[in-house]
């Protein structure tokens, strides 16, 4: 089961005897090479999970 605690904006999930939390995602920024595309794709992914309720994103 998972569920996301909206306050402490983390997704928690049971894993039939105790429950964890994982940290948001955090889009990708820096680096010494920027790649829009990949930039654009990944951001996609992550608003696709977070629709999908499978992960936070920061």
């Amino acid at each position: 089961m998972q569920l996301h605690d909206d306050m402490a904006a983390i997704c928690r999930r049971f894993d039939g005897s105790a429950w964890s939390a994982y940290p948001p995602i955090a889009p990708p920024v820096g680096g010494s090479i920027v790649d829009a595309e990949a930039r654009a794709t990944l951001a996609a992914v992550l608003a696709a999970l977070q629709q999908a309720g499978l992960a936070s994103v920061t």
